[in-house]
């Protein structure tokens, strides 16, 4: 399971790429925009609030799409203010398919508990880069942003360490399982800045040049010299 931030699920706005939020699950809906049209009223309410959260269109007991009664009928009715989305009235075209917003293959990964910042050293290239991450995310995936922000940190050619214990960082372990924990709770009860401190990881390249090899003289050669 891949956990986000609110602010990456934001770049998903498109009709051709369209993310929403519900109860902390990240839903990728493109190919129900492609299937009803961008154009179609019921793809409408999704694109206005395309890569933001709309947990509140829906029941937080039952997850069913809130109704209101009726003044006029008496009747249970879909709260339509901005739209009425798909598989709500048209559960027609679900094809045995669960409603999108309880579609575990339209869902792409959950909502961080919570945001981090790390701050990258990069010793060859001397250069500090600050990272925002989520607290679930492991050393690999926080190199796989780093390496998404145009550096080249291949694992053979870079070893990652912590600065505060000087050894070197399990990659498939997350930063508080690497022994780099989250302090920003304790900044906020001395009611101090949580960005007063932020924790460093060290980047070494890897020296993989191959050493020379011995000369190898061979036996008979004659290295006598004259001196004239």
């Amino acid at each position: 399971m891949d956990f986000f931030m609110r602010k990456e699920v934001l770049t998903h706005w498109k009709a051709s790429d369209l993310w929403v939020i519900v109860f902390e699950r990240v839903y990728n809906l493109s190919t129900i925009v492609e299937q009803y049209g961008p154009d179609s009223e019921a793809i409408k309410p999704l694109l206005k609030f395309a890569g933001e959260d709309v947990s509140h269109w829906f029941d937080k007991e039952t997850e069913e799409f809130l109704n209101y009664t009726n003044v006029c009928s008496g009747k249970q009715v879909p709260f339509d203010l901005h739209g009425i989305p798909p598989h709500v009235l048209d559960t027609d075209k679900l094809n045995g398919k669960p409603v999108w917003w309880k579609n575990k293959d339209l869902q792409v990964g959950v909502i961080t508990k919570k945001q981090r910042t790390v701050r990258i050293i990069n010793t060859l290239t001397d250069t500090m880069t600050t990272l925002e991450c989520c607290t679930e995310d492991s050393l690999q995936k926080i190199k796989d942003r780093y390496s998404a922000l145009g550096f080249d940190v291949s694992h053979s050619a870079f070893t990652w360490m912590s600065f505060l214990t000087g050894k070197e960082l399990d990659l498939e372990k997350t930063l508080d399982e690497n022994n780099i924990p989250d302090e920003s709770a304790h900044f906020e009860e001395l009611c101090l800045p949580d960005d007063l401190h932020i924790p460093s990881i060290l980047l070494f390249y890897n020296n993989v040049i191959t050493p020379p090899l011995p000369l190898r003289l061979d036996p008979n050669l004659d290295l006598t010299f004259d001196i004239q």
